[in-house]
């Protein structure tokens, strides 16, 4: 088995070398102007919009932990959130964030499992519905696009097979090698699902928050685009954006950086815009994403790092 410190190595290395190919790959050169002009308004908007994103998660937050019977308070969730958002973009994995506020958020007892299953479930509802969304899209892209050529078809297919295969072997690789705690843990998610989802209500307050949630994440990335001088259409919103967004759920880079590159690289020329265009908005939004967490350092100041 590879170590923790290995392992955070190989994937910072993976990442990288995915960005240093998607600039080779592409124009490097076209990629550093789009990039040298995006126009800052933008770049502040963007900013705005992950601010909105960030407390609008935290909420969703409280509301799933509470849920479970674990409740939270606002301010502090808001506070590690913010906090989690900037470790998951700057550490391997993008998962170190998510354990931050885990540990944060443990109630006396110390038990990690009520804690880690909120922030699982939290998650996860966010991940549905940019499927959701991207699906939709899909279906759409026909009725937007004036029909879909076979190359457009081969290329969506292989990033949608490639993102479904990733996830699924990361997933196995996680059951079969984990702990026998994890995966009794992982057969306690089907209870807190219906707890979290099924009960009167919670269906429609999850759904309507992990929405506008994801229409913030998508408005960061195309107002990125916007920026660099590559305005997406309205049926690149809900296609290329939630196919790039759903490559930095792998845990195999460094807050998704190198898989999204990658992705919008293959993905923009499909809407008559250059690969060299995909990946300018593709690193311009991982900026724009990355200080819009910055203030968790600030708030660490008024609620100072604990672990309870």
């Amino acid at each position: 088995m590879i170590s923790g410190k290995w392992r955070n190595v190989a994937t910072a290395v993976f990442g990288i070398t995915l960005v240093v190919l998607a600039f080779v790959l592409s124009d490097t050169r076209a990629i550093m102007a789009s990039l040298s002009s995006a126009k800052p308004e933008l770049v502040l908007v963007g900013i705005f919009l992950v601010q909105v994103q960030i407390v609008l998660s935290a909420l969703r937050w409280c509301y799933t932990a509470a849920r479970l019977d674990h409740p939270l308070q606002p301010t502090q969730a808001i506070a590690d959130y913010y906090l989690g958002s900037l470790v998951n973009m700057t550490l391997p994995g993008g998962m170190a964030g998510d354990v931050i506020r885990a540990a944060r958020s443990r109630s006396a007892d110390k038990k990690w499992s009520t804690p880690v299953l909120a922030i699982l479930l939290e998650r996860f509802a966010g991940q549905i519905a940019l499927l959701l969304v991207g699906a939709i899209g899909l279906i759409a892209w026909p009725f937007f696009n004036g029909g879909m050529g076979p190359s457009e078809a081969l290329t969506l297919l292989f990033v949608a097979l490639g993102i479904l295969v990733f996830a699924t072997v990361a997933t196995l690789l996680v059951w079969f090698s984990g702990s026998f705690w994890w995966r009794k843990f992982i057969r306690k998610i089907g209870r807190s699902i219906f707890a979290c989802y099924g009960l009167p209500y919670a269906w429609l307050v999850q759904g309507a928050l992990s929405l506008t949630i994801v229409a913030s994440y998508i408005a960061v990335f195309a107002t990125a685009s916007n920026a660099i001088g590559a305005p997406l259409p309205v049926i690149g919103l809900i296609t290329v954006i939630p196919l790039s967004l759903l490559t930095m759920a792998l845990p195999i880079t460094v807050g998704g950086w190198g898989t999204r590159e990658a992705a919008a690289a293959m993905l923009w020329p499909l809407l008559g815009l250059t690969a060299s265009q995909g990946v300018a908005a593709s690193v311009l939004y991982g900026v724009i994403v990355t200080l819009g967490a910055l203030p968790g350092l600030g708030l660490l100041v008024q609620f100072p790092f604990r672990i309870r």
